[in-house]
């Protein structure tokens, strides 16, 4: 702080002739002085305050916050929905997607028959081996007996040894493993459809360690759409999977997923797109040749199991179709079980080929008896295809609930039961019930298409729409004992039966 002596003695020191003279005397004797003394004081106020912060508004300060808090929020908000609508648009017209083609399967001529030729192997096969132009011999032999005077099973086997006899016994070892040699080629080639399905379960044990559970089966490439490989597995293996895994020929694993799935047969379709797959496993793999199951009688023909018949993976067993049983009780469902001379495991997978590879069957091993629990059957592959079309592209089966038979001709004669599919039994709150169909009625028409059996109604069952309303002519006992002719409407769901 600057006194005002200190003031004084800098005035004289900036003018000598100023007298010296005590302060009060001074200013005195000379008041302009006093005010010069007085104007040069230093103003030290400002100098003593202090500053003060002023005082925090919190409650001000929180609303701001708060409101700062909620608009982010919300443009972050605007900001995703804008995101999540314009992210698709802006990928197909960057990242153009291809289209899936549409899968179908070729239809089967309804008088296809299999000759005894056609039950050995093409003749291609045949002409490496002396064994096989001696099976080649039988068979013409037993086709030109057939043609000429129907014999029994005995004589058949009888002009069978007779050709065979007539071969050089000295090389019967060589041909009975050039026979086998063959065969293994033919489930070789024909194995690189398939693929091994494994589904994929997390868990937890009780100490709190995650653990993975698996479910394997096999599974056959049913087809190709261009963007995907749909493959064919049972449902047996995907249940509860939290991941899907599909192993293929070359031992390269892929991750697959659901396309579709039926209920009522226990069949899905899973997908591995075709991207992911490296250029060698395309080149390795390919999709299955499907054969025919339609041939009025398959028992004798010779087969090959591939997949895992005997329940381990890549098993091949060797035998022949002992018989086509009736259809399994499963609703809306018509197709022949094949049975064969195969032991295999009550959890056997795969398919049945035929002696040109192709597949006549696929494995399914839940419709055996309990006295025949080992015995290798099949479904007859022609049964599914239109099933298998649904589901390769992207459908769902529509479902109807009936039980249902053929009135054979027999039946029509003796019983006066009328031609159509017979009604066995309804399911409970289905769209068959709901419509009022009762066990013992005859179907005669659907939608405009004459039914004479129960495989003609399964068929227009699965081409039908769901939520379409369809005619329907059926026939029902009156209490006149007499069937009497009646019009409802009918419309399908896409519900399942589990």
């Amino acid at each position: 702080m600057i006194s005002r002596k200190d003031d004084h003695k800098k005035a004289r020191k900036e003018n000598p002739e100023l007298k010296k003279s005590a302060p009060g005397k001074d200013s005195a004797e000379n008041p302009d002085a006093s005010q010069d003394s007085d104007s040069k004081r230093v103003d030290t106020g400002l100098i003593n305050e202090q500053i003060k912060q002023r005082p925090i508004n919190r409650k001000k300060l929180l609303r701001r916050t708060i409101i700062t808090a909620c608009l982010a929020v919300l443009f972050g908000a605007i900001a995703c929905a804008v995101f999540l609508v314009l992210e698709p648009v802006l990928t197909n017209k960057l990242y153009p997607k291809k289209e899936a083609n549409t899968v179908s399967f070729p239809e089967e001529s309804q008088n296809e028959e299999m000759s005894p030729e056609d039950m050995i192997a093409d003749d291609s096969e045949l002409a490496s081996s002396a064994a096989s132009e001696a099976a080649a011999a039988a068979a013409s032999a037993v086709a030109a007996q057939q043609a000429s005077n129907p014999v029994s099973d005995e004589q058949i086997e009888g002009v069978v040894q007779k050709v065979l006899a007539s071969k050089d016994n000295s090389s019967t070892s060589a041909e009975y493993q050039d026979t086998y040699n063959m065969l293994k080629k033919i489930a070789t080639d024909a194995s690189a459809s398939l693929v091994t399905v494994t589904g994929i379960t997390s868990d937890y044990d009780l100490w709190g360690d995650k653990y993975e559970n698996q479910g394997k089966t096999s599974g056959l490439i049913l087809a190709d759409n261009g963007t995907e490989f749909l493959i064919l597995t049972p449902m047996t293996a995907l249940e509860d999977a939290d991941r899907i895994q599909i192993s293929f020929c070359d031992n390269s694993k892929h991750d697959a997923t659901l396309v579709s799935e039926d209920t009522i047969t226990g069949f899905a379709i899973v997908g591995v797109t075709k991207s992911d797959c490296s250029d060698s496993t395309k080149q390795c793999i390919k999709t299955a040749d499907l054969g025919s199951s339609a041939p009025s009688d398959l028992t004798g023909t010779p087969v090959i199991a591939i997949g895992s018949p005997n329940g381990t993976t890549g098993s091949i067993s060797y035998g022949t179709v002992t018989g086509s049983s009736t259809q399994p009780d499963i609703p809306d469902t018509s197709f022949r079980l094949l049975t064969t001379d195969i032991y295999g495991s009550s959890q056997a997978s795969g398919v049945l080929i035929n002696l040109s590879g192709q597949v006549i069957g696929i494995t399914d091993m839940s419709y055996n008896t309990s006295d025949m629990r080992n015995v290798l059957s099949a479904i007859g592959i022609t049964d599914l295809k239109d099933l298998f079309e649904i589901l390769s592209n992207g459908g769902t089966r529509p479902y109807f609930g009936i039980y249902g038979t053929d009135v054979t001709e027999q039946i029509q004669e003796e019983e006066g039961v009328p031609a159509g599919c017979y009604v066995r039994r309804t399911e409970i709150d289905s769209p068959a019930m709901d419509a009022g169909i009762q066990s013992g009625d005859v179907i005669t028409s659907f939608g405009g298409t004459n039914i004479t059996g129960f495989g003609d109604l399964v068929g227009c069952i699965l081409n039908a729409n769901t939520d379409q309303n369809y005619t329907m002519w059926l026939k029902r006992m009156g209490t006149n004992n007499k069937y009497n002719q009646l019009v409802i409407n009918v419309t399908l769901t896409e519900q399942t039966s589990e």
